[in-house]
């Protein structure tokens, strides 16, 4: 008779068997970065956007597609793609929240453009834009950039894991506690869940009305090619820790 792990071995070479061994199928032990927050991360106006352009449950708002984002499936995760023409963004403008915020992105570039690859305003003039969390640079480093309207304030991250790989997926982090000075504001960037640098003399965040955009500005200016499987913003400063948990959770 065969013994247990016999047994196993022997099931596991049956077809039907081998399903459940196929390694690009999503583990149970991930989700997507949506499916990763829990109820403790949402705070104000938050909302979240899964891989194939539909939004968690309780989301304040439903992103509205500029152009026609291509909606596809790679080992078994839905991923929303984008040509430089094309995005996510909230329906309507909306004055920046006074508050603590943190966003995090699942994304993966085709190329290196110095592009933005999520923001909240129209261009990068300082009275059109509140936020940059994630500006790529030519070189695969991340500029964050904050705005009061009139100054801005933009600090350059480099540490490992950075830089960025065209054709990797990275989880993108970005936090900001808003102090309340005109520029003792922090802002700290992770990258697959891990602290690449911080900055301690980022600007006060302007109450601009305006957009979040999954790609370039709201009008998808300054967008460049590339994919998502999942977006979320919530106005509320997550920790190290809390940023470490949703990074390590989300499907790779």
């Amino acid at each position: 008779m065969l013994t247990s792990a016999l047994l196993v071995l022997a099931l596991a070479q049956t077809p039907q068997h081998r399903l459940f061994l196929q390694p690009n199928l999503p583990q149970t032990s991930f989700v997507s970065l949506a499916d990763a927050l829990q109820a403790g991360d949402k705070a104000g106006a938050w909302w979240a956007m899964k891989g194939d352009g539909t939004m968690l449950a309780g989301s304040s708002v439903t992103l509205v597609a500029t152009g026609s984002p291509t909606n596809t499936t790679e080992n078994g995760w839905p991923v929303r793609t984008y040509t430089a023409a094309q995005n996510d963004q909230e329906p309507a403008n909306v004055a920046f929240p006074a508050s603590d915020f943190s966003v995090c992105y699942h994304r993966r570039n085709v190329a290196l453009p110095n592009t933005q690859i999520m923001a909240f305003g129209t261009s990068g003039l300082p009275a059109n834009f509140s936020a940059l969390p994630f500006e790529l640079q030519t070189n695969g480093t991340l500029t964050s950039v904050t705005s009061d309207g009139v100054v801005q304030a933009a600090f350059n991250f480099s540490s490992a894991p950075l830089p960025i790989v065209a054709g990797a997926w990275n989880v993108l982090c970005f936090t900001y506690q808003r102090v309340g000075g005109a520029a003792n504001n922090v802002g700290t960037l992770y990258v697959n869940g891990v602290q690449v640098g911080t900055s301690s003399t980022m600007r006060l965040a302007q109450a601009l009305a305006s957009v979040w955009s999954t790609n370039g500005y709201a009008g998808v200016v300054a967008a460049g090619a590339g994919s998502t499987r999942g977006v979320f913003v919530t106005y509320k400063l997550l920790s190290a820790a809390d940023i470490a948990r949703i990074s390590a959770a989300t499907g790779p």
